[in-house]
């Protein structure tokens, strides 16, 4: 989703849903869209982390370490954006295809999952968001693994995690801050009334 086709899919099919569009962009978001079903591993159900250009002239992905179970680079942003890509395109298959996708996630234990620590990017509570409207078992499984994340003894309860170090962060993607935001909207916490949703910014909405 963030460094991928999914973000500008992700971009023009809400835009689309939204009734914004310019000539082409149905043709861009099919294309995109089919794009990631054709480069999806069919037996895990998930998406190469990255893909070359000796790979796309091969036509096969390299078994590449990656974040493959995160927002940034795995299933859950992916999927997100085949979800709407399937609304603004009323196309199922995208639908079916994401589903599968996350049902594949929710089928592994949160502990084996290829995230790190619990924040929006590469962690939990990105899973968590990314998840908020599919129905999958994945977001429950998110959503115990950031809430078990918690602790006070922290300066802002919630570490970053990276390279096997952790580090006290307040940040949205990063940090603290993105963690709550993820908590209080699945803990249903009231909330002025506004346009858009804070994780517009994500793209996920």
């Amino acid at each position: 989703m963030a460094h991928g086709i999914a973000g500008p899919l992700a971009f023009l099919s809400a835009a689309a849903s939204a009734g914004w569009t310019v000539p082409n962009q149905t043709s861009a978001i099919s294309f995109c869209a089919e794009w990631l079903l054709t480069w999806q591993n069919p037996d895990l159900h998930t998406w190469p982390p990255h893909i070359t250009g000796d790979e796309l002239d091969d036509e096969q992905p390299a078994i590449a370490p990656g974040r493959r179970d995160a927002w940034c680079y795995g299933s859950p942003g992916i999927s997100r954006a085949l979800h709407l890509a399937a609304q603004a395109l009323q196309d199922r298959r995208f639908l079916t295809v994401a589903d599968s996708s996350l049902a594949a996630l929710a089928n592994r234990p949160g502990g084996r999952w290829d995230t790190h620590g619990s924040t929006l990017c590469h962690g939990y509570s990105g899973v968590l968001q990314s998840t908020a409207t599919s129905g999958s078992t994945a977001h429950d499984i998110a959503a115990a693994a950031t809430q078990a994340a918690f602790d006070p003894r922290h300066a802002f309860a919630f570490q970053h995690q990276h390279a096997g170090s952790s580090t006290n962060d307040p940040g949205l993607l990063t940090g603290a801050a993105g963690v709550a935001l993820a908590l209080a909207e699945h803990g249903k916490i009231p909330s002025p009334t506004v346009p858009t949703s804070w994780d517009a910014v994500l793209l996920l909405s």
